[in-house]
């Protein structure tokens, strides 16, 4: 388990190579299986591969070249959507990630508690994909930049769900990146006192 830990990584560049179907099951499985609040597996993915991969790239694509709005600016702050569409775009499968139980929509209003838990549990499930995908040797990243198409993914892949994320997948070349990670001792707040 320690090499799968130290082995995952963002991957950025992937080659032409496809991920058999039953891979992509094992993945999911194992986000299947991360904890949830009350057991309520929030989760809910659509896998895009091949034609409907590229009507979802193409998507993104075209909404980027509209004039954006404030919020999207600020979520394009390092203009990292343009990379992001290239590594959409070259991954084997996308797998969107939606919570089912926005608390909006479940009882009408906001509850903030609510929300957090269940999208706490659905990064457990995102990360035990990644952890998954590595420990199969194929490439893995978690993606946030499609929020500035949250609208129309929505409406087009889970109406009754709540975008959470995205992950490409794929396989990658040889070359392992040196991770820039900080120390312990930056991560824990309390660290004199123990």
């Amino acid at each position: 388990m320690k090499d799968i830990f130290e082995d995952r990584q963002s991957n950025r560049v992937f080659i032409k190579k496809e991920i058999p179907k039953q891979y992509l099951l094992e993945i999911i499985n194992a986000a299947s299986k991360a904890p949830s609040p009350k057991n309520r597996q929030p989760w809910r993915f659509y896998i895009l591969r091949d034609d409907d991969k590229s009507d979802f790239t193409e998507l993104f694509r075209i909404n980027r070249s509209r004039k954006p709005t404030l919020s999207q600016r600020k979520l394009n702050e390092f203009n990292s959507e343009e990379s992001t569409y290239k590594i959409m775009k070259d991954a084997d499968t996308l797998i969107l990630v939606f919570n089912i139980f926005p608390s909006e929509k479940i009882f009408k209003s906001k509850d903030s508690l609510f929300d957090i838990t269940n999208i706490q549990s659905i990064g457990a499930s995102i990360e035990n994909m990644l952890l998954k995908a590595t420990e199969l040797d194929i490439g893995s990243l978690w993606i946030c930049d499609i929020f500035s198409c949250y609208d129309l993914i929505n409406e087009k892949y889970f109406k009754e769900g709540q975008l959470i994320a995205a992950v490409a997948l794929g396989y990658t070349s040889d070359i392992k990146l040196q991770k820039n990670r900080k120390s312990l001792y930056e991560t824990i707040l309390n660290i004199q006192e123990l």
